[in-house]
């Protein structure tokens, strides 16, 4: 069973999944969280008004007019991050270019100026300290 608590506002709901079900439930007694369940509301609603401000920006306009527009908000164009090589312990620098078509990290290596996608399955992104390496299996 997977589970994660999140804490909105003073009032903390689990989130778990067991055996293919998905549940959200208070964690505290509802009768002294009930004045924030309308903030609540208004919060999720507000971020689907983004969201779907970007899907129909996409939509209308395009891949690259939703990536201009991705980009004008992201910090880690250009900056300089460090890599480990698999399991190995090789580090290496690169600097971030942006992302590949499929939405992956993409690198050049300060060493080589080879460009290659740093992919999520199996990596750990830890980006104030400047660090991509292998997950701890």
């Amino acid at each position: 069973m997977t589970q994660a608590k999140v804490n909105i506002q003073e009032l903390i709901l689990k989130c778990a999944e067991e055996k293919g079900r998905e549940g959200v439930k208070l964690d505290r007694g509802i009768d002294h969280f009930l004045h924030v369940i309308p903030q609540f509301k208004n919060l999720i609603g507000k971020i689907l008004i983004i969201f779907l401000v970007y899907v129909n920006l996409f939509e209308n306009s395009g891949k690259e007019a939703f990536l201009k527009r991705y980009y004008d908000f992201w910090l880690h164009t250009r900056e300089e991050v460090t890599v480990e090589i698999g399991d190995t312990g090789i580090k290496e620098k690169v600097i971030i270019r942006g992302l590949d078509t499929y939405g992956y990290l993409e690198v050049r290596s300060k060493q080589t100026g080879k460009v290659f996608s740093v992919h999520d399955n199996g990596n750990t992104f830890d980006m104030m300290k400047g660090l991509i390496r292998p997950k701890n299996r």
